[in-house]
This record gives structure tokens, sequence and C-alpha cells, in this order.
């Protein structure tokens, strides 16, 4: 009987080992790319490069599909949002939309 306990219990702690593994690599990644962004950084002097860099990291780091940066700019009709940078989908997919506006329901997501 403690000879099965001890294989389960063995078991077990080869699972948790196994996912600590895995989060460890996880985390090494999004360190990497953090400190692509910190190299990046210190030696890129564009802007449009400079943002579409960071929302490219970003959107690796987050596992996302897809990121996008907008930026607010106000107008006599208030707020609106212009996208600045896209990852994962081509800027000219976006072109056709309509300029975004503030809304409340927007809020989450902006």
């Amino acid at each position: 009987m403690e000879l099965k306990q001890s294989e389960a219990e063995q078991q077990e702690l080869l699972l948790q080992l196994r996912e600590t593994q895995r989060k460890l690599e996880e985390r090494n990644t999004q360190l990497e790319l953090i400190n692509q962004v910190g190299s990046m950084l210190t030696s890129e002097l564009e802007l449009d490069k400079v943002v579409q860099n960071v929302t490219d990291i970003a959107t690796q780091i987050s596992k996302a599909k897809f990121g996008a940066l907008f930026y607010k700019k106000y107008n006599e009709e208030g707020e609106e949002y212009t996208l600045y940078a896209l990852s994962g989908a081509r800027h000219e997919d976006f072109a056709h939309l309509p300029v975004i506006r503030h809304t409340p329901i927007l809020d989450p997501t902006l």
C-alpha cells in the first residue's frame, strides 16, 4: 500500500515539476521580450518604429492574436481615437473603419 502511495506522490511531484518548468520557460520568454524593448529604446530614434516594436512585443507577451495602440485626441466633436500601431493584422484592413469616438461602452477596451 505504501509503495502505491509513494508512486502516486512521485507522479504528482513530476507533474508539478513539469508545470513549474513550463511556467519558468514562459517567464524567461517574457523577460527576453521585455529586454528587447529596453535595447530597442536605447538604439531606435524613429518614433513610429519604436511604437510599432513595443506594440508587437506587448502582443507577444500577452499572447494575443492582435494588438493595437490608439492615441486619443480632442476636437470639436469630443474625444476620438486614432489607430497608431497594429500587430497581428495589416493596417490596411482597418483603414476603412470609421473614427472611434469615446463612449462609456468602450471604456474597458480603450
